[in-house]
C-alpha cells in the first residue's frame, strides 16, 4: 500500500512538501501531491523536518570497550537509539575485543537489526589490545 506524508519540511530548503512512498521507496517529492481516488495511508507531518537516513560506518552494534578489562565493556546498541538520531544504515565492528565479543554474535546482531528495518552490515576483523609483540 502506498503512503503519503503531507506537510513535511525539507531539510535542504526548508520548504513544505508532500512525500509519496511506494513500498519502502520514495516515489515522489513535490510541493503538493493530489491522488484522488487512490487508496493510501496519509500522515500529516505538521511541518516536521524530514531528512535522508544517516549512514554510520563504524558502530559497535554488540557493544564496545574492553580496553581496560571486562569492567569496561559496553552493552549492545538499541534500535531505538539508532532511529532517534536518524541512523538507518550501520556497519557493525568488533573493535578491540575479539574474545568476549565474537563474529557469530556480531552476525546475529546484524541480522536482528535487519529484521528491525535497519540496513546493517558488518566487518569481520578486530584489533586486540595489548597487541602481540
Amino acid at each position: 500500500m502506498m503512503k503519503l506524508i503531507r506537510h513535511a519540511r525539507r531539510f535542504d530548503t526548508g520548504a513544505l512538501c508532500d512525500i509519496l512512498l511506494a513500498g519502502e521507496r520514495i516515489a515522489v517529492i513535490e510541493e503538493h501531491i493530489d491522488l484522488r481516488g487512490v487508496e493510501l495511508e496519509e500522515f500529516d507531518a505538521e511541518g516536521r523536518m524530514v531528512t535522508p537516513g544517516l549512514i554510520d560506518i563504524h558502530v559497535h552494534s554488540i557493544g564496545g570497550g574492553g580496553q581496560m578489562g571486562f569492567a569496561s565493556l559496553v552493552p549492545e546498541i538499541r534500535v531505538a537509539s539508532l532511529v532517534e538520531c536518524g541512523t538507518t544504515t550501520i556497519v557493525g565492528t568488533l573493535g578491540t575485543d575479539g574474545f568476549v565479543k565474537q563474529l557469530p554474535q556480531l552476525y546475529a546482531r546484524t541480522m536482528a537489526l535487519r529484521q528491525n528495518s535497519i540496513s546493517a552490515y558488518m566487518l569481520t576483523g578486530f584489533y586486540g589490545l595489548p597487541t602481540p609483540t
